[in-house]
């Protein structure tokens, strides 16, 4: 048996990340989200085979000393639905300072997975959730190698990237959660893309690849959009351009040159 304790609020916004990325429908290996717990954070991970997110909750309190966490960690796998059911729960205020007021303690059996408030504020303290362990599977993707493995390798300047409503649906909920801005970084020698979302989420995904038809059919939209548009050296609407007198600015530039005197000629004059 392991025994743990996280922030409420750390492992609801890693929970609400990364559960998205896991695959929508029954599928025996990536229906779920799996959880490594350490000795100083429980990583979740989750992939549907074109995005993959990783999300990190740092752990405050464990019984190490007497259950010891081994070295290569502990995993619990559980279904998507199970973390949906956690996320409606374990619900708090929010925390005033950088100590936790809310706290869970997760408790991991052979077959089992209790959740329990422990923080002792009113009205939420002793709260449970007893669910049934999911069998971990060894084919499951390796998420945190891969992602590593991609940000190693040198960037890639791309001018641009076509995804789905999906893939940004499932990286929006990162964004939602912390609070943060989606960061996408294109590498060579891979199709995957890298993404960073805050400090605590890290994710992959493979962009939409285009039919030569398709290609085709965007740069005649490019081109529509040429027509429409107003030229880029053009006036804004709301803005007037000003009148200016072209002797007299002339003049100007040629005193800054030097050019101290003009003498005109013409057919009557000595030139």
């Amino acid at each position: 048996m392991t025994t743990i304790c996280v922030a409420t609020h750390d492992f609801r916004r890693a929970c609400t990340a990364v559960v998205k990325h896991a695959y929508p429908k029954e599928h025996a290996v990536l229906n779920r989200v799996r959880m490594a717990i350490d000795k100083h954070n429980i990583t979740l991970t989750a992939s549907d085979g074109w995005t993959s997110g990783l999300a990190i909750a740092s752990v405050w309190e464990s019984e190490n000393d007497l259950v010891p966490i081994p070295s290569e960690g502990v995993l619990v796998d559980l279904a998507p639905d199970q973390i949906r059911k956690i996320l409606a729960v374990f619900r708090a205020p929010k925390d005033k300072s950088e100590e936790p007021e809310a706290i869970i303690e997760i408790e991991v059996g052979d077959n089992y997975v209790k959740i329990a408030d422990v923080s002792g504020l009113p009205g939420i303290d002793g709260q449970a959730l007893e669910l049934p362990r999911m069998d971990t599977v060894e084919s499951f993707p390796d998420v945190a190698h891969t992602i590593s493995r991609i940000r190693h390798l040198p960037h890639a300047g791309r001018d641009t990237i076509h995804l789905s409503p999906i893939v940004i649906s499932a990286f929006s909920a990162a964004a939602n959660a912390y609070g943060e801005p989606i960061s996408i970084t294109g590498h060579a020698e891979s199709r995957l893309l890298s993404v960073v979302v805050g400090e605590s989420f890290l994710g992959a995904l493979i962009p939409t690849m285009l039919s030569d038809e398709d290609i085709a059919k965007r740069e005649l939209w490019d081109d529509s959009w040429e027509i429409r548009l107003p030229a880029p050296d053009s006036v804004p609407r709301n803005a007037t351009k000003p009148e200016t007198n072209q002797i007299k600015a002339a003049a100007e530039q040629l005193a800054k040159a030097g050019v101290v005197e003009i003498t005109f000629g013409g057919k009557d004059r000595d030139q």
